[in-house]
């Protein structure tokens, strides 16, 4: 259960801290292998770190792949990548992506200077402009829910920056220099993918230093051009996580009140200017930060599949996600298995692995899922079930192209009595398909997003069905 093994990592440095201090007097009467004492030490010490590191980690790894190689949604530092086409199982750089919007992300690196976003006016159309910052925290957004959906600028600015916002304009401050804005368009269907394609190209980014002037400036930057450090490629491929990391805190320190935590990290080398993981590494440190590394994913691996919140019905709601304050297992397992998840007010992601007798959900077997008349989620935008594999936590391919099932649906059929049935399993049921969500052979999950959600679906006052097995 993840209030089991949620880690409290401010705490436990600090009891690393005592421990140091009081180790000398303990080894008066008591001798230690030296080997396997450093070796535990380290391992002590790599444990809290990969856990608390993985999620920088990965805003970097997922960086590099968006601003240097082709693809949907890549592009340049400080412009935006759209993504034209509603998310298939081919899409697979973001876990549990969802198939009602299309993307537009940027990757912003603030260190010289703000960038303005521009966003055109959507006419009442649902949209947000996510924006989180190198450790995952979603610290603003722009759209629908917060901004509403007229014209607008925005100054987005990095952590040491003071100055004015432009004409007309607001001012909006990241924690770091790196910043992630994670757009999302609804689409009404794929006959409406055009009409979102054009809107998507009025979203502009321009540096606030060229603000105002006559087009033509955008001139691509690339990484190199913002940050100072990146990973020493000679380092072993079983310590590269923390040589990424160690790199990950010099790109985007983390906030001052984490200095102390920081400090414990360097009995393992984090802080360092220079790697220590390559050639002279004391072997017993090398064997904590291996064996730390295997049990790390495993931990956050777990915990993203045991992630609980508020309960319903074999549906689990996480509210805790989007920030994480100290809460730093839980943002790792978010980045293992939703990175880019937003705050509850904007979307929740109600997560159903198991069916109504409490067994995993596979397409070895057929589900049901009954909404009473006037029963379905409660939104002020839309909701929409989404499949994906219990492995990949990507969507799953089917012959019928569906990968999710929703109030958008074209076609969907309710019944006479106003209620509504979703049927889920792999091979379609006769006479359904239009109500029909694909499963694969093997396990899955099922998220159903629920976006603007109204009170009741927040205070847990709205229960969702169970995924009822049918015989």
């Amino acid at each position: 259960m993840l209030h089991l093994l949620k880690i409290n990592i401010g705490i436990m440095a600090m009891g690393l801290i005592v421990f140091s201090a009081i180790a000398p007097a303990m080894t008066a009467d008591i001798k230690y292998d030296g080997y396997k004492a450093r070796e535990n030490d380290a391992y002590s010490i790599s444990i809290q770190a990969y856990i608390y590191g993985l999620a920088p980690v990965i805003i970097e790894r997922t960086e590099k792949v968006f601003v240097t190689t082709p693809g949907p949604g890549h592009a340049p530092v400080n412009q935006f990548g759209h993504v034209r086409h509603l998310t298939t199982p081919d899409d697979t750089v973001i876990v549990s992506p969802n198939s009602d919007t299309l993307y537009s992300i940027a990757w912003l690196e603030l260190g010289k200077g703000p960038i303005v976003l521009h966003v055109p006016d959507t006419h009442g159309r649902y949209y947000v402009m996510q924006m989180l910052d190198a450790y995952t925290n979603n610290f603003a957004s722009v759209g629908r829910r917060t901004t509403g959906t007229g014209e607008g600028d925005y100054a987005i600015t990095g952590p040491g920056w003071n100055g004015s916002a432009p004409e007309g304009g607001k001012v909006i401050r990241s924690p770091t220099n790196t910043v992630w804005i994670l757009g999302r368009i609804l689409v009404n269907g794929p006959d409406d993918v055009a009409n979102v394609n054009a809107l998507q190209d009025q979203f502009k980014l321009t540096p606030l230093s060229q603000h105002g002037k006559p087009s033509g400036y955008n001139k691509p930057q690339g990484l190199s051009d913002f940050k100072k450090y990146s990973p020493n490629q000679d380092v072993p491929d079983k310590l590269k996580f923390f040589e990424e990391f160690r790199v990950a805190l010099k790109n985007d320190p983390p906030p001052e009140g984490e200095a102390a935590l920081v400090a414990v990290f360097g009995r393992i080398g984090l802080p360092d200017n220079e790697t220590p993981y390559g050639k002279g590494l004391d072997l017993a440190v090398a064997d904590g930060l291996e064996r730390a590394l295997k049990d790390g994913d495993g931990i956050v691996k777990n915990a993203w599949a045991n992630i609980k919140g508020n309960s319903t019905n074999g549906w689990a709601v996480a509210l805790n996600i989007g920030t994480y304050s100290y809460d730093y297992l839980t943002r790792a397992a978010v980045a293992e298995g939703g990175l880019g998840a937003n705050v509850p007010e904007e979307a929740i992601y109600p997560k159903a692995q198991a069916d109504n007798n409490g067994n995993t959900l596979s397409g070895a077997h057929r589900y049901v899922m009954h909404f009473d008349k006037g029963n379905t989620p409660p939104v002020d935008a839309f909701w929409s079930l989404t499949m994906y594999n219990a492995t990949t936590y990507m969507l799953v391919a089917n012959p019928m192209g569906r990968y999710a099932i929703g109030d958008r649906t074209p076609g969907l059929a309710y019944n006479p009595d106003g209620s509504l049935d979703i049927y889920i399993q792999h091979d379609a049921p006769a006479g359904k398909a239009s109500n029909w969500l694909p499963a694969p052979e093997g396990d899955f999950y099922l998220l159903l997003r629920m976006y603007q959600p109204k009170p009741e679906a927040l205070n847990g006052t709205y229960r969702i069905p169970p995924v009822m097995e049918v015989k």
